[in-house]
């Protein structure tokens, strides 16, 4: 009898990761499958309406804002949330000013549609991991060969991030603070973070 549970048991899990993979029509085969099915098992991650996540897409700031409040607060039903400025981000956006990680009012609903640059994607996880989920501030040495530009708050952020290995840059010892992060990109950090 014992056999028979545990048999159905791993069934049971293997067919709700199946479902979850077709419910995104377009991840099958991508490097970050492993992590958006991961995020969406978990609910951080809902992907689109036409059932695609689309993992080549550049990251908005409403979408990022969506992920790490999410993966910092799973218990939270945010649907609850004051939403003032009538974006469906945000309750998220609120729920960072609330933590002062946003600046209350410097981010529109204009700008949730817009794309986030990598420096900001770390400072807000960082901000996220030290504000909400307690963690202590760490630090790292920073062997990037393109940071002299960012201040020295974002370089402290990110040691952070480096020290706790949810960020480790590109293969060419690249940061590119300015640059934007696809969707399938901050899967494998927001996969990561949740881990940490």
């Amino acid at each position: 009898m014992r056999k028979v549970i545990i048999t159905m048991m791993v069934l049971i899990i293997a067919l709700s990761s199946i479902t979850v993979a077709a419910s995104f029509s377009d991840i099958a085969g991508h490097w970050a499958e492993e992590y958006i099915i991961k995020l969406a098992d978990t609910n951080v991650i809902s992907g689109y309406p036409d059932g695609t996540y689309k993992p080549n897409n550049t990251l908005t700031y409403g979408e990022y804002f969506k992920l790490i409040v999410t993966a910092s607060l799973p218990d939270v039903d945010f649907s609850q949330l004051d939403n003032s400025t009538g974006h469906w981000a945000g309750a998220y956006l609120t729920v960072l000013e609330n933590y002062d990680i946003v600046e209350k009012g410097t981010i529109t609903k204009e700008k949730l549609n817009t794309k986030i640059s990598r420096v900001e994607v770390v400072r807000v996880l960082s901000e996220c991991d030290i504000k909400i989920r307690g963690n202590a501030q760490r630090t790292a040495t920073l062997d990037f060969t393109d940071i002299d530009n960012i201040s020295s708050m974002e370089k402290t952020l990110l040691k952070h991030a480096v020290a706790t290995e949810v960020i480790n840059g590109d293969p060419e010892g690249t940061f590119r603070p300015t640059g934007e992060l696809r969707r399938s990109e901050v899967a494998k950090i927001i996969a990561t973070y949740t881990d940490k």
